[in-house]
């Protein structure tokens, strides 16, 4: 006989009332449980297998997959890390040490950036002397007298 209470025992429901049997019930439809789990299913998350170290010297053989799937051993201190893989006969092992960038004063002080920008503004006086000049040299040179605009533009 079935009990009533397992529904992976034969009938899944309550027991037959008096006078039905359990060949008279009918058994519940199992097609909502074999959709619902194929549909739902996902892939496993991505593991990559490996662990903290402090030295390379604590990794094991068994903690490096057989199957040729890489391990990741991270040093505590971060300072390299550890990749072990199986070869056909060996253990293949690398080993990356991240590049640190570090960003370094440009040695310029505020001294110096003032220095710099005068040094450039008396260079562009000096230039716009010298254009001024040479406009002026151009115009009288010439004999003729400078145009409206030109004399709006220096005056």
């Amino acid at each position: 006989m079935n009990d009533w209470r397992n529904p992976w025992n034969g009938y899944g429901g309550p027991p037959p009332t008096r006078g039905q049997s359990y060949d008279d019930v009918p058994y519940p439809s199992l097609s909502r449980f074999s959709q619902s789990s194929s549909q739902n299913r996902q892939p496993p998350p991505s593991v990559i297998p490996g662990r903290l170290v402090n030295t390379p010297d604590e990794i094991r053989a068994q903690e490096i997959p057989m199957d040729g799937t890489l391990s990741l051993f991270p040093q505590r201190d971060l300072t390299c890390i550890h990749a072990y893989q199986w070869a056909t006969d060996h253990v293949e092992t690398v080993r990356y040490v991240p590049e640190i960038r570090q960003q370094k004063g440009s040695g310029i002080t505020q001294a110096d950036t003032d220095e710099l920008k005068s040094a450039l503004f008396d260079r562009l006086d000096k230039i716009e002397v010298t254009l001024t000049q040479l406009a002026a040299a151009s115009t009288v040179g010439n004999g003729q007298k400078p145009n409206k605009k030109e004399e709006k533009a220096s005056g």
